[in-house]
């Protein structure tokens, strides 16, 4: 992982929130006021993150696996991906496993790819059918 980070630079929080977990757990980092990147993120994402300040949010988006870039445009620090998809979820890990040193988080409500996930660069596996991981935030600050 290459450090890009000058003085004072803020870090993001990089979050795929394609799911209404997703999305609450997004508005709980706005309501924070922790920066947010959000991967792919379409207009229900992005309208949770509308009372932040513009730089305290960035959307980063990609279309394939290979059209993400070997570093992210801002220094990235936990990465939360909420899991709608199996082929999306495994896409991201493969590409951003190298964009942070700190914990990839997969927020999943299936507790069948827990193994695949963690040996594609997961560090936390969290399964969740509740839909309430407000307790993540702990693991930002």
């Amino acid at each position: 992982m290459r450090d890009v980070r000058t003085e004072g630079e803020a870090v993001f929080t990089l979050v795929s929130a394609h799911t209404r977990a997703g999305l609450a757990f997004v508005q709980t980092l706005a309501e924070h006021h922790i920066p947010v990147a959000l991967l792919n993120g379409g207009p229900e994402e992005w309208a949770g993150l509308a009372s932040m300040a513009e730089h305290e949010r960035l959307l980063i988006s990609v279309n394939a696996a290979d059209s993400f870039p070997a570093y992210p445009p801002t220094p990235i620090g936990s990465v939360f991906l909420f899991e709608n998809s199996l082929p999306m979820i495994c896409s991201y890990l493969q590409s951003i496993k190298g964009w942070t040193g700190n914990s990839i988080y997969v927020i999943t409500e299936h507790c069948r790819y827990r193994t695949l996930y963690s040996q594609l660069g997961a560090d936390y596996v969290i399964y969740s059918q509740s839909g309430d991981v407000s307790f993540l935030l702990d693991a930002v600050r």
